[in-house]
């Protein structure tokens, strides 16, 4: 009798367990499924999107996607059905925002909010602002996370929340998002595209649309970028008239005001024959080929200080002798050393300019600060004294022109005493343990001086970075700062 009634126990046991088993598969499986298919689904869809040059990672290319579909014409949130469950609401809301399909996951986060669930998920409220294109509401509803997910996508709104507080003049409250942004996108630095641009242009916001238009054109490739510098130029103008009513009190904003809408009331300049040898800004010498030799070129500051394109003007020596005539070109490049005068931000010390995110040697931020060297003008300035250890900044990866052109790079330096500090360049797609390089210069001890140099990139180089060091315990500090193809017709 007993026996009998332990096997009975036994049984009803495992069938108990059983049960529960059956229960847990039955409730589970088809979450994880749907899980796990959703994730296959994220993988195929981000691998069918259209990868540019410039673009280096998926994340990138879905960022640039995502707000396509919330802004592009004809475009609509088809791509992911609304779940029955809204337990299922957060996490489809998140794989949305990895397809890079911002429309559904915007319709996602509100029928969390319509529902009054969105208290009850984390971010939810977040997230919903920041496809809003809320900046500000978005940062101060974010709540840090034991582990975070969409560091960089949360960095790059940290950034973009930053920039709307400089634009009004806060700056105290604009250094700190400088901070947790630079914090939280790293060495690969806020995203980067075309698709903001048009998003903002839509909302009537041209100070940001011009902001983000500026980051995205410098890492598109030259030919692709000059396509757009009309645009560029128009909305430059509408964005600068915009902010300087916010802030009329601002000077530089008042200059620069003046000097684009001078010029856009300039007739386009041609080739000048010059009565004498010319005295370039810039002195570099350089064969140009068919009897033609580059003496050097002049820039202009404000464009390094407001945009990706350098007007330029070559001075060009043709001929020999009694016969030889003088020239001077002027062409419009791109600038491919991003935020090349350090004013497209405020970034306070210790935080890297936007543009400027990779390291060399140490990653000890301590040693980056910014200084007036000059009256009026933001300098980047590296100690490595600071931190013991040489110092240096990578630029974000350019592409290069294609064929083989030779580049012009340069920039204004001010190394403090006997500083050892270099301008330099690596480029990427080919095998090359020395794929780095130097311009010359930059030695004179406490003074403003150009270091300029001509480089042409080896044979199947197709992107490059720029460096700016500090060697050793060396200070010093950098200014308009440029590289850019050569092609004097």
């Amino acid at each position: 009798m007993n026996v009998d009634w332990g096997r009975r126990r036994v049984v009803g046991t495992v069938l108990v367990g059983a049960l529960a088993s059956l229960v847990f598969l039955v409730v589970l499986v088809p979450e994880v499924y749907s899980q796990l298919l959703a994730n296959i689904d994220r993988v195929r869809t981000l691998h069918d999107l259209e990868l540019p040059v410039h673009e280096r990672s998926l994340d990138e290319a879905a960022w640039d996607a995502g707000w396509q579909s919330l802004c592009s014409a004809g475009e609509g949130a088809a791509s992911v059905s609304m779940p029955a469950s809204e337990r299922a609401l957060e996490f489809n809301a998140l794989v949305s925002i990895d397809r890079g399909d911002y429309a559904t996951a915007r319709s996602l986060l509100q029928r969390l909010a319509d529902e009054g669930l969105a208290g009850e998920v984390p971010n939810a409220l977040a997230y919903k602002a920041a496809l809003d294109l809320d900046w500000v509401s978005a940062v101060r509803a974010y709540e840090p996370q034991s582990t975070p997910r969409h560091n960089r996508w949360w960095g790059t709104v940290f950034y973009l929340a930053a920039q709307q507080q400089m634009f009004d003049g806060a700056l105290d409250d604009a250094e700190a998002l400088y901070r947790r942004a630079d914090e939280a996108y790293g060495v690969r630095g806020p995203y980067l595209g075309l698709g903001l641009v048009e998003c903002l242009v839509q909302q009537g916001r041209p100070l940001e649309a011009w902001d983000a238009y500026r980051r995205a054109l410098v890492v598109m490739p030259p030919e692709e970028a000059l396509a757009h510098l009309s645009r560029f130029d128009g909305l430059r103008l509408e964005a600068l008239r915009a902010w300087y009513e916010r802030q009329p009190e601002n000077e530089q904003v008042s200059d620069w005001l003046a000097f684009y809408e001078e010029e856009s009331q300039r007739e386009p300049a041609g080739p000048v024959a010059l009565d004498r040898e010319p005295t370039p800004q810039v002195p570099l010498e350089l064969d140009l080929g068919e009897n033609r030799t580059l003496l050097g070129f002049d820039y202009r500051v404000e464009d390094l200080e407001t945009g990706p394109f350098m007007v330029v003007d070559f001075y060009v020596w043709e001929g020999q002798g009694e016969l030889a005539e003088f020239w001077r070109m002027r062409q419009t490049v791109l600038n491919q050393a991003p935020n090349g005068a350090f004013a497209w931000d405020a970034a306070p010390d210790g935080v890297r300019p936007v543009g400027w995110h990779g390291l060399v040697y140490s990653h000890d931020l301590a040693a980056l600060y910014a200084d007036e060297m000059v009256p009026g003008q933001s300098w980047l300035c590296l100690d490595a004294g600071r931190i013991g250890t040489s110092f240096g900044l990578q630029s974000n990866t350019v592409p290069l022109v294609g064929g083989q052109a030779d580049y012009i790079q340069g920039a204004k330096v001010f190394p403090v005493g006997d500083a050892a500090l270099s301008l330099g360049r690596t480029w990427f797609g080919v095998e090359d343990p020395y794929n780095y390089s130097y311009v010359g210069g930059g030695r004179l001890p406490d003074q403003v001086q150009f270091m300029a140099g001509a480089w042409e990139p080896v044979a199947d180089a197709d992107s490059a970075a720029v460096w700016l060091m500090a060697h050793q315990t060396s200070k010093g500090c950098f200014r308009e700062v440029y590289l850019f193809a050569v092609s004097v017709d």
